[in-house]
């Protein structure tokens, strides 16, 4: 089992301000020596502003699957498909893809891409593992 949690802030187009929280629970299976599949559930919330001044939130579920390969010793590679569910704004499936290069046990670097009908997004982020 794992616990994970995001904070986005995003300036997209026209002027428009988004902030993006998320925390959710996820569980990890071996298939293989180098195999994993993963599932995970989660809590989001999205908070707009825009240049009017105006402002809008929303929040919702996510559910995620996928697989994720270790294809070296340091390097692993993964994809999955999204599902994020907005109160206000209805459902969302995504492709999510990406690498991640292990400095160490506890420490990683990964870089990513997430695809869908609504938005296309690209991610470099570090992660810490407590407790490796």
């Amino acid at each position: 089992w794992f616990l994970f949690g995001a904070y986005e802030a995003a300036g997209l187009d026209f002027g428009i301000d988004a902030t993006t929280i998320i925390a959710g629970i996820g569980h990890n299976t071996a298939l293989s020596r180098v195999l994993d599949a993963y599932a995970r559930v989660s809590y989001q919330y999205v908070d707009w502003e825009f240049p009017n001044g105006g402002s809008d939130d929303d929040n919702g579920l996510g559910l995620g699957v996928g697989v994720r390969f270790a294809a070296g010793e340091r390097f692993e590679l993964n994809a999955g498909l999204d599902y994020n569910y907005f109160s206000d704004d209805g459902g969302d499936l995504a492709l999510s893809a990406g690498a991640r290069f292990n400095f160490k046990r506890a420490l990683s670097l990964g870089l990513g891409g997430s695809w869908s009908d609504d938005v296309s997004s690209y991610t470099l982020d570090g992660r810490i593992n407590f407790g490796q």
